[in-house]
């Protein structure tokens, strides 16, 4: 018993450090925003040409309305065209572990006086979805890759939010998507895609980039929020479970 009260704080330390990492990883603060602040779906009659004075612009990241093509197979993937946005309901959602920097993102890295130290890199391997960037929104400003099984058991390669992720994994329809070239040449990503048997020379790119990027620096505060209150809470009820051991043993 002597032995448990002179471990119990460093017990509850590791279980309080221990909730406050996990509430920063996995606590979705980008979809909390997204339910909040999403804009309407976008149906099929919403995308017309560039030319037509109703254009909505890049609808890639929306939320698929009525109309939208579902796709299901290789072979449709093989066909689509690369103006045709589509959505997809996966079978399954993998991490490939590699992330793109995003275009809204400054390309360059810089001192706290404004010194260029050189370029970010253009693809990173990461194990986890943050602190592997760099400040102020460390890893936010990196987009996931993911490889995305189809209905039919083909697998493509996609871009989408975390929080898209997450949904797609749980059973929900990806977000408005276009087919793009990939044109890249990371050593990593070429990896994870010939292990698995997908092709690299396109991808399905299903995020909002601009959405992300306007609110990239307020979701890493409200993750690192939510991890500083689950690490408070546990702190709370260890002292208040002590106290009341203490009573008990007094009386």
């Amino acid at each position: 018993m002597e032995i448990l009260k002179k471990v119990s704080g460093y017990i509850a330390a590791v279980l309080a450090l221990a909730a406050g990492v996990l509430a920063f990883y996995f606590v979705d603060v980008e979809g909390l925003l997204w339910a909040l602040q999403k804009e309407p779906p976008v149906n099929s009659s919403d995308i017309v040409s560039a030319d037509s004075d109703d254009w909505l612009g890049d609808v890639a990241g929306r939320e698929a309305g009525e109309g939208i093509r579902c796709l299901t197979s290789g072979e449709e993937w093989e066909e689509l065209n690369k103006v045709d946005y589509v959505t997809v309901k996966p079978a399954h959602v993998y991490k490939t572990g590699v992330y793109k920097l995003a275009d809204w993102a400054d390309p360059s890295r810089r001192s706290r006086n404004g010194t260029y130290k050189g370029s970010k890199a253009n693809t990173k391997k990461m194990p986890f979805d943050y602190l592997w960037g760099y400040a102020p929104y460390l890893g936010m400003e990196y987009n996931p890759y993911y490889i995305v099984e189809l209905e039919d058991g083909s697998r493509i390669l996609a871009m989408m939010s975390r929080s898209a992720a997450s949904r797609a994994s749980h059973g929900k329809s990806m977000p408005l998507g276009v087919k793009e070239y990939y044109g890249g040449n990371s050593t990593a990503l070429k990896e994870v895609c010939e292990s698995m048997g997908v092709s690299m020379e396109y991808y399905l790119r299903a995020i909002d980039e601009e959405w992300i990027g306007e609110r990239a620096l307020f979701i890493l505060v409200g993750k690192a929020v939510c991890g500083v209150a689950a690490l408070a809470l546990v702190v709370v009820i260890d002292s208040v479970v002590e106290k009341k051991l203490k009573k008990k043993s007094e009386v």
